[in-house]
Order: structure tokens, then C-alpha cells, then sequence
């Protein structure tokens, strides 16, 4: 009987002929730096509290299954997050998994199940609101009640999702469901129906949710005011249920209002009323006080902890009561004086002259572990922390254990870190000064520079002054220097930064730096918005910028290296929004600007214009599609009169739904759509085979692209699954190694990914090794043929977590132990460095 590995060394060597030698990663690894964006929903499995899910405002959800330490990603073809509400739920069998997930137009959130403990995803069999889910909550006593809600209504199921009913509607289009207790057949919901003024109710089913009735708030409950937060326990047969309370515009509560003096902590022993709990070691701002309490969490196994999730200007504070709430203390508190007592930090916390605590905000999510009431998980606007001894000391989640900054002294600046999973913020764009020095152009938290080749990241830089974001890092033609397009604004031209109103007001400059990037000074202040630059490579002195404004806004032009700088005349149809500028080698200068909301319409001001008389007159080269979000210009590395051109699809009333990839083989003069993609953002091309390219596409699960006949008429492209974010940014192959692609990402920082090609000499190296039994039960054999110098094994689940991994020397068989749950894993073999083989497993 042929064996495993022949059979696939045969299959690998008959496919050699066909196979590109710039075939598109396997597997990618997170190579940014960690925290620097919102997290909202943690969640802790009360099957196993080792098990943390994070959920982020920019959509990618995380899993750890080791406390943190590590974070692997769900892809997002099976589970995308949808903003503030999305959560892991939990249910009385750790394989069966509830929540919603974005999953693309015409029905954008549908409710989702996973019955293999979140490794798959599958859309409910019935969903009440048509693609709209704004909240859901599972039973975790059982595996078949579900509740959700739309803006209009709530509804319940009690079959695992395959039918629902409704439980209570409205008519004011923003319901908001505080929290539900799950108490055998009795059902606690507490929502805001949404009306003006307040509108807290309980909503109460005794018959396992086949009726609900309605109960008005009570006692010290402010007429006044919504539900924020409730959860409910059983303490000695009583049920209890606590809430914090707070005022806000409408019903449907976002996570930015944390904030706020009229603020509540109360507790109900149902059948009694709602009664105030502060006091007794702690001061809410509506009483006097400077606490602004907003998430409350408790611990079905132990009903007597709470704990409430506040913030105290500058950053976060967590108070706990073991008591139900009679008393108080506090178990954390982020002051930027206090050298964070009980905390160990990574590269935010009180000390830091950068990132401290004001960065990180208030406690915006909150989740205790129901088995275990020593577990608790916080988040807030930059990062994540948790405790497992009960409050008592704190760590930071973004950051690597190897990277941990001791608690109580200041948080250091300028040392590095290295990515333990956890990146949810946007990258827009990397330089190589060197192949060790990369400089990483982030939103939010400015830039971040690596001294090795990426594996860690700190802000050992200085810029003159601090800005919101760095759009992009551009050389000198000789490489003596580079310059770096800064601003106060942030994601322009995303889907928010598109106006007049919000465009003009931002301000950015150029700075330069000749020391590879380690210190900057300012080239020019432009007190505007600097979207990109370029420098013509024949006359190096000749600048050209994208300077954002609906005033003053187009290209500007210096002739003296950046010192003064003059507007160019504007380009036809455009209103002040560009985003790219490039030079080709015989001078001609090719401009993109993009999208422009005004009214409620975009405005035909969008397109690809060219000069080749340095800007003095323009030619508009759009093709009619592109008038509305063109975002990015490529050419071929062969070629620079073939083009293509990324454009987004929009909404409103002006020539729609345009999106796609775009080609011109005459430098603009015609263009032919070659392939319809919902919205493109950037296009990339390998710069040594102008057929192998990339295409970075958003908001329809379409992902990261890949083609290998990009010069056919009709390329094909196939979505690489293996990059697991749906809205990458920019694909940038390393200048030193083009094996090397690395992504940036509109949320989910940067990934590395390595290609290779499938060469006989791989297939070689692993001709004589086997892994049986296959299926196995207890352990797995890795037979290697004959005496490896070093081999190291891992094992990683479907969604590439490391569960093993070791290093073994002048060995020709190794045991790998499976203490793993049954399913499908992969072994990965790798030996001399370089060879890599991988085999699937199942685990009985």
C-alpha cells in the first residue's frame, strides 16, 4: 500500500509544471504591533475560563485558548464582528456557540451557530429580522433559547434558532436590550423601548419564553433614565438583578457614552424594588462624587461578586463588592501619577510620555468567568486587560507575557513588542529604511518603527509633533531620506471622512527624516490634511503633495526639495479630495482624487487625471464609473502605460454600485472593468511578474485577492482564505525579500504571509516521513526515515492556533502527545530551517 507522504509527494511532483513560483501564502502571521484600537465584548467560557473571546469596533474577533497569552483570529468568512454588540454566547455544551455576524449585502448581520466550539459558523435556520440583528443573547443553561432584537422588535427562539417568535415589539425604531437572566422557565429582559425622556421596562416571561409581560421600573430607578447594563443571579432562591442607569438621546446606547453625571448602580431582589447601591466605599458622580460607573459583571457560581467597570477621568477604574453590593473597593485604578500599582502594563499605562492612560479610557466591556469568580476581563478604547486572582493584580492581554512591563513602576518608553495575535488597528502603508529598520504607518497611534525586520515594534522615533496618523512613508530617489505624510484626521476617504464639514477642518504636514527614521524634523506645515507624496526620480528636486481641502485642497508642487510649495492648477470635475500622486519615468504626472459626500450624493469630483506639463494643465482619464470613489492607481511594473484602478461602490442616487477592478492598456484613454468587486481599495503587483497581483477589497466578504494572470483579458482571482481579516488595506512585498507579502489592514494591523514555491528538493526532504495512526486517539507518530539533525513540530488547530510545538535533535521518530479535543488539527514539520511540510490530522 502506497503511503501518505508518497501519495502526496507524487501528487506534488506531477503538479510541478503547473504550479506559479510566486504561489500566495499558506498561513499569515500577525506581525504588528498589538492594542492600539477598541475592544468591545469580551467573553470568558464558563466551561473553561482559560477560553477568552475579544470582540473589536473594527470587526475582527479573537479566541485565546491561554488565558490571553496568544490570540488567534476567527476568519472572517465564518464570523465577522458587526460593532459594539457583538458577542460570543455561550450554552450548556462548550461545542455549541451563538452570535451574529456581518455577512454582507443585501442581509449585512444574520444571527450565526457554531456546533464545533467556534471553529464554524453557520447562519440560523431562521432570522425575524431579515439581515438586520442589532443584539443577541443565549441561554447558557441549555442549547436552545436564543433572544435578538432588530431596532423595532425582540424576538425569541426555543429550538436552537430554527424558528422565532416575537416577544415584544415598539414603534420607535431603537430598542435596547440592557442585559437578560436566565432563570429556568422564568426570562428577565431589560430593555429601553427607546422613547424620549426614558423608557426602562422589564420584560418577564414564567413559561420559557412562550409569553412575556411588562413590568415598570421602581424604587430608585430614575424615571428618567435607560437601562445601560443588567445582569441577574440567584442568591439563596432570590433572584437578583443589577443595573446601571443612565440618560442618553435614545434607547439604542452606544459605547462612546460612557460619560455622564446622572449615572446609577442598582440592585433588585425581585418581587421588592429597584434600590441605589453606591456608597460605603463608593462615590458615583451623581452624588457628589467623580466615579462614572458603566458595565456591571457578575458570577452565576459565586452571586455575592460584582463587579462594576467604571471610568475616572484620566482612564479606567474596576470596583468590586463581595457582598452583593453593601460594600465597596477598588481593585484597579489608572492614574498616570500612581506607576501602576497593581498592573503590568505593555506599552500603555501611567508613566508613558506617549500612551498612557488617557489613551486607553474607560472600561467599555466587561466579562467574569461563571465558573470562576477570580477571572475577569476588562476593555477599553486602546487595549485589554485581565485578572485571575480576582482583582488583586492585573496584566495587560495585548501584549506578549516575554513583553510585560512589571507593575508598579512607569510603563518605559521606546522598548519593543512583539504581536501575540491581538492587532485591532488600522496600517495603512510600510517602508523598509533597511532590511531590518521598517517604519509602520498606523491610524490613531501615529507610526510605530521596527529594528527587526518586523518582529517588534516600539516608538523609539520622534516626530516634531504628534499626530493622529501617518498615511504613508516616501524615499528620496538617492535614499539619503524620507519623508512621512502626517495628519490629525484619520481614515479618510473610508466611509466616514468623505465631507467638506469633516475634511477641512484637519490639519498634517511633511516631515524628513535622514537618519532612517529615528528622528524627524518638518519639512512643511501645511496646516492641511497631506495624503501622499511623490518625487520625480529625473529631477529629484520636484515634489509633488496631496493637500486635502475643499478650499485650498489638490496638488501642490515644489521645485526646491519641499522648502516652498505652490498650488497647481486643479484638475477638471475635482473639489479638493485627493489621495494619490505618482510621477512616471517620462515626467508625466498622474493624480487620483476620491470620493466627495455632500447633500446626501456624491459628487462626480473623483477620477484619474494626468499633467505632462508639471501640472500646469490636466487631462481627465476616468472612465465614468470611477467620477465617485476611486481609491488607488497602479501600473505595471513592465509597463507604465497600463493602469488599473480600484474604485469603490457607493450608495445614494449617483451611478452606484460601480465598484471593481479597472484596467487600461493606453494610459487612460479607455478602460475595461476586469473584475466587479464591491468596493476596491488597493491593487498590488508583484514587482518581478506583472501577471502575479494582489486586489484588497472591502464590505462584501471578498477580501484579500489573488490572480496569477493578471495581463489575461479575463484574469481569474481567488480569495485567499488563509488571511483570515476582511478588509486589508494595502499589500506591500518586502523590497529585500519579495517572498516576503506583507498586509496592512483597515483594522487588523499587519500580517505577514511567505510564499514559496513547491520544489523538488522540499519534496525530497520529506519523502521517507509518515505520521500515523491517522486517525489517532492518544498520540500521533512522526516517523522521519532516518536521523534528522533538528526538526520542530507543531500542532495547530483549524484556525492555525499553536496548541504544540517542539524542538527535537538527531532523532528519527517522535511521539506527539494529543491531549486535545476530537476534530481535525495539522502537523507542521519543519527541518533544516527552511523545508516545511504540513499533514492533516483528526483526533478521535
Amino acid at each position: 500500500m502506497i503511503s501518505l507522504i508518497n501519495w502526496i509527494t507524487m501528487i506534488l511532483i506531477c503538479a510541478l509544471n503547473s504550479v506559479s513560483l510566486f504561489a500566495q501564502p499558506t498561513s499569515f502571521e500577525n506581525k504588528g504591533i498589538c492594542g492600539g484600537g477598541a475592544t468591545t465584548q469580551p467573553a470568558i467560557s464558563p466551561h473553561n475560563d482559560q477560553l477568552y473571546y475579544l470582540t473589536s469596533d473594527m470587526s475582527p474577533i479573537f479566541q485565546s485558548l491561554n488565558a490571553g497569552e496568544e490570540w488567534n483570529q476567527i476568519p472572517y468568512y465564518q464570523l465577522q464582528g458587526t460593532g459594539q454588540h457583538t458577542k460570543i454566547e455561550f450554552t450548556s455544551d462548550p461545542a455549541i456557540l451563538y452570535s451574529f455576524s456581518y455577512t454582507g449585502y443585501p442581509n449585512p448581520t444574520e444571527p450565526k451557530k457554531s456546533l464545533d466550539g467556534g471553529v464554524t459558523w453557520s447562519v440560523l435556520g431562521s432570522d425575524p429580522t431579515n439581515g438586520y440583528v442589532y443584539q443577541l443573547f443565549a441561554d447558557p443553561s441549555t442549547t436552545n433559547r436564543v433572544v435578538l432584537c432588530d431596532y423595532n422588535s425582540v424576538y425569541i427562539s426555543l429550538d436552537g434558532g430554527s424558528s422565532f417568535s416575537t416577544a415584544f415589539t415598539t414603534t420607535t425604531n431603537s430598542i435596547y436590550i440592557g442585559g437578560v437572566f436566565w432563570d429556568g422557565d422564568d426570562i428577565y429582559i431589560a430593555a429601553n423601548n427607546g422613547e424620549a425622556g426614558g423608557s426602562a421596562v422589564l420584560w418577564i416571561s414564567n413559561d420559557a419564553g412562550v409569553s412575556f409581560s411588562v413590568e415598570s421600573i421602581n424604587g430608585d430607578f430614575p424615571v428618567d433614565q435607560y437601562f445601560r447594563y443588567m445582569e441577574g443571579v440567584k442568591v439563596n432562591g432570590q433572584v437578583r438583578l443589577y443595573a446601571i442607569t443612565m440618560i442618553s438621546t435614545w434607547g439604542g446606547l452606544n459605547f462612546s457614552e460612557y460619560w455622564g453625571p446622572t449615572r446609577e448602580v442598582l440592585r433588585l431582589d425581585y418581587g421588592g424594588t429597584w434600590q441605589s447601591i453606591d456608597g460605603n466605599g463608593l462615590t458615583l458622580a451623581s452624588g457628589g462624587g467623580s466615579v462614572h460607573p458603566n458595565i456591571i459583571a457578575t458570577c452565576t457560581s459565586d452571586p455575592e461578586v460584582v463587579y462594576l467597570g467604571c471610568y475616572e477621568a484620566p482612564g479606567m477604574e474596576v470596583y468590586k463588592s463581595t457582598d452583593g453590593g453593601d460594600s465597596w473597593f477598588q481593585t484597579l485604578d489608572c492614574e498616570n501619577t500612581n506607576q501602576n500599582p497593581n498592573i503590568a502594563t505593555g506599552w500603555i499605562g501611567a508613566g508613558a510620555s506617549t500612551y498612557n492612560w488617557w489613551w486607553a479610557g474607560p472600561v467599555i466591556g466587561m466579562d467574569v468567568a461563571n465558573g470562576n469568580s477570580d477571572v475577569i476581563i476588562i476593555s477599553d478604547y486602546m487595549s485589554s486587560h485581565h485578572s485571575r486572582d480576582g482583582g488583586a493584580s492585573w496584566e495587560a492581554l495585548y501584549t506578549k507575557a516575554t513583553d510585560l512591563n512589571p507593575a508598579g513602576a512607569d510603563t518605559p518608553d521606546d522598548l519593543s513588542y512583539a504581536s501575540n495575535g491581538l492587532e485591532i488597528t488600522s496600517c495603512w502603508d510600510l517602508h523598509w529604511f533597511s532590511a531590518d529598520t521598517i517604519f509602520a504607518s498606523y491610524t490613531d497611534i501615529q507610526g510605530f518603527i521596527s529594528d527587526d525586520s518586523g518582529d517588534s515594534w516600539s516608538t523609539n522615533y520622534s516626530y516634531p509633533s504628534n499626530y493622529n496618523t501617518t498615511y504613508t512613508v516616501v524615499p528620496s530617489p538617492d535614499g539619503s531620506k524620507a519623508y512621512a505624510c502626517v495628519s490629525d484626521k484619520h481614515d479618510m476617504y473610508a466611509s466616514i471622512y468623505l465631507t467638506d464639514a469633516l475634511i477641512d477642518g484637519g490639519i498634517g504636514e511633511i516631515f524628513e527624516s535622514s537618519d532612517n527614521g529615528v528622528s524627524w524634523s518638518s519639512t512643511y506645515d501645511f496646516g492641511r490634511i497631506v495624503m501622499d507624496l511623490a518625487i520625480d526620480k529625473n529631477n529629484p528636486n520636484r515634489f509633488y503633495a496631496c493637500i486635502a481641502n475643499s478650499v485650498d485642497g489638490g496638488i501642490y508642487y515644489s521645485d526646491d526639495y519641499g522648502v516652498n510649495w505652490l498650488l497647481l492648477p486643479s484638475p477638471p470635475r475635482t473639489e479638493g479630495h485627493p489621495i494619490e500622486v505618482e510621477v512616471l519615468d517620462d515626467g508625466t504626472i498622474v493624480a487620483v482624487f476620491s470620493a466627495r459626500y455632500d447633500n446626501g450624493e456624491f459628487t462626480a469630483s473623483s477620477g484619474i487625471f494626468i499633467s505632462t506639463d508639471n501640472g500646469l494643465t490636466w487631462l481627465d482619464r476616468s472612465a465614468i464609473e470611477m467620477h465617485y470613489w476611486t481609491m488607488d492607481f497602479e501600473f505595471s511594473p513592465d509597463n507604465d502605460s497600463i493602469w488599473y484602478a480600484s474604485v469603490k461602490s457607493h450608495w445614494g442616487p449617483n451611478n452606484n454600485e460601480q465598484g471593481g477592478l479597472y484596467k487600461s492598456t493606453n494610459r487612460g484613454s479607455d478602460w475595461v472593468l476586469i473584475n466587479g468587486f464591491y468596493r476596491v481599495l488597493s491593487t498590488t503587483i508583484h514587482p518581478e511578474n506583472p501577471d502575479i497581483a494582489y486586489v484588497c477589497t472591502q464590505d462584501n466578504l471578498e477580501g484579500l485577492q489573488y490572480t496569477e494572470n493578471l495581463t489575461d483579458a479575463s484574469p481569474s482571482f481567488t480569495r485567499v482564505d488563509s488571511y483570515h481579516f476582511a478588509n486589508p488595506n494595502r499589500v506591500v512585498f518586502n523590497p529585500y525579500n519579495t517572498d516576503e507579502v506583507w498586509v496592512t489592514s483597515f483594522g487588523n494591523g499587519l500580517k505577514k504571509g511567505t510564499t514559496s514555491s513547491v520544489s523538488s528538493q522540499n519534496i525530497t526532504a520529506f519523502e521517507k516521513f509518515n505520521v500515523y495512526p491517522n486517525p489517532a486517539k492518544e498520540h500521533v507518530v512522526l516517523s522521519m526515515g532516518e536521523i534528522q539533525e533538528k526538526v520542530i513540530v507543531q500542532l495547530t488547530n483549524q484556525l492555525g492556533a499553536l496548541i504544540y510545538t517542539e524542538t527535537y535533535e538527531q532523532v528519527s521518530q517522535c511521539t506527539l502527545p494529543l491531549n486535545v479535543a476530537p476534530g481535525v488539527y495539522f502537523v507542521r514539520v519543519i527541518i533544516s530551517g527552511t523545508n516545511v511540510m504540513t499533514y492533516k490530522l483528526v483526533k478521535q
